[in-house]
Order: C-alpha cells, then sequence, then structure tokens
C-alpha cells in the first residue's frame, strides 16, 4: 500500500506531497532439501490408541484398519491415524462388547430369578 507524505521542496519555500511506495518484501527460499517420508513404525500397533486394528498392508505403503476395512494414509505420522480414529464410521465399529446387554439376561424370567434382576 502507497504511503503519501509532505515533505519540504527543494526550493526550500512550498512544500511538496510526494507518493511513497513500499520495499518489496523478500521472497522466502523455496526448500531445495529432500522432505522426510514417514515410514511405517510396527511399535505404533501395540499403542492403546491403535491396538487390534492397525497394520500395516503387505507390499504397499499404506496401512490398513482391520475394523473398518480402510486404507490409511500415514504421511503425517500418527496424525493421520488418529484422525480415522476419530471418525464416525470407526468409531461406530468399535463398539464395546460391554455396551451390549449380557446374552443370559434373554433367556431370565422375572419370576423365576427376581433376586438376580433387581441388583
Amino acid at each position: 500500500m502507497s504511503r503519501v507524505e509532505i515533505v519540504p521542496s527543494s526550493s526550500g519555500s512550498d512544500e511538496e506531497l510526494i507518493i511513497v511506495e513500499p520495499s518489496p518484501k523478500p521472497r522466502k527460499k523455496k526448500n531445495s532439501g529432500k522432505r522426510y517420508e514417514q515410514k511405517y513404525v510396527k511399535s505404533w500397533e501395540m499403542e492403546d490408541t491403535f491396538k487390534g486394528w492397525l497394520s500395516k498392508k503387505h507390499g504397499s505403503e499404506v496401512a490398513i484398519c482391520l475394523w473398518c476395512n480402510a486404507e490409511l494414509s500415514y504421511k503425517k505420522g500418527k496424525t493421520d491415524l488418529t484422525a480415522h480414529a476419530r471418525t464416525s464410521v470407526h468409531v461406530k465399529n468399535t463398539v464395546a462388547p460391554k455396551a451390549m446387554p449380557p446374552a443370559i439376561s434373554v433367556y431370565m424370567v422375572h419370576d423365576e430369578f427376581p433376586s438376580v434382576l433387581e441388583t
């Protein structure tokens, strides 16, 4: 953005208006070096967040979610994998068995086992 300044004239008696152009900003250097390529880390499979569902797809550069059968990128490391773990599809596939009612309760009749059902 240009700005206007009032400066004394070269003759000394009057003032002049001049337009001052800002100096251009220096350009950022492009990254000329090689970028780090994230490798699959086998120990991720043992972490609580990924345990039981994460695996590396053999012969490829992608991971796989065993519960969703989805191929996952890990270019950003665990960030990509954690993002998948938060998706609605994955969360739906991880419903814990303890959240389901016990199978024996289907066969119980209230009159036969009143003390068990009251606790």
